[in-house]
């Protein structure tokens, strides 16, 4: 006899389905790093266990840049280059028990990107980033900001803003050390460790997910668990 499907489990597997397939096709921008683009980690004297980060070459007033080059995809296709001006040394890391690291600024971190999208040449996005924190491996000669990929990037304007929501966006960043050294040995000293963006991947600008789209994924796997649990017991019954 021909087993049929209860409509419940059919629908929570084809929403799951459906909004994974929405999730894996999600418009993001990926960022490239520039020449010469160097991020900077220094500890900060034997009284401290924090661990400075400059992001970028400075200029004699203290203003530091990181620049790149970004392609978008999906809703968010596009091509230009970005930039993160912030102050030297202004982003502390402090380590968080776990081998990993939060930061924190003591000055805005304020990005932009600019180019082309949609026949329309000018600035694509704007506004503040906010690094949470940072993690490197044991061992490894890579390591990532925001590596929980958390809403860290508040968006003021661009020609791209409208596709993101009120929560603004998702953006991390990727560095290479020339050496496996782990940035923790900076820590009470007042040595420094030179990075560059990863070469396979400076990181990604994506939207962060709205909440609606988490909650009727939630409701599918629920649905789609209730539709197991049922056709379990019915299978046992028949026994």
């Amino acid at each position: 006899m021909k087993r049929r499907i209860p409509v419940g489990f059919a629908t929570g597997l084809a929403l799951v389905l459906t909004l994974g397939v929405a999730a894996s096709a999600q418009s993001s921008i990926q960022l490239s790093g520039g020449a010469g683009q160097t991020v900077n980690f220094s500890g900060q004297g034997s009284g401290s266990q924090a661990i400075g980060v400059t992001l970028g070459s400075c200029n004699l007033a203290g203003k530091c840049t990181l620049s790149g080059s970004g392609s978008g995809s999906g809703a968010l296709q596009s091509s230009g280059t970005f930039t993160l001006d912030s102050k030297a040394n202004s982003i502390l890391l402090t380590s968080n028990g776990s081998g990993g690291y939060t930061a924190s600024a003591s000055a805005p971190i304020e990005f932009k990107l600019t180019g082309s999208a949609s026949g329309h040449t000018g600035t694509l996005l704007s506004g503040t980033l906010n690094l949470l924190n940072f993690s490197q491996a044991s061992g490894s000669s890579q390591g990532s900001f925001n590596t929980n990929l958390g809403a860290n990037l508040d968006l003021t304007g661009g020609l791209l803003a409208n596709v993101f929501t009120a929560s603004g966006g998702v953006l991390n960043l990727n560095v290479q050390f020339p050496s496996s050294v782990n940035v923790s040995t900076l820590a009470g000293t007042n040595l420094s460790l030179a990075s560059t963006l990863s070469a396979s991947g400076a990181g990604g600008i994506s939207p962060t997910p709205e909440p609606n789209t988490l909650a009727l994924m939630g409701a599918g796997l629920l649905v789609l668990g209730a539709g197991l649990r049922l056709r379990r017991h019915s299978g046992m019954s028949a026994v």
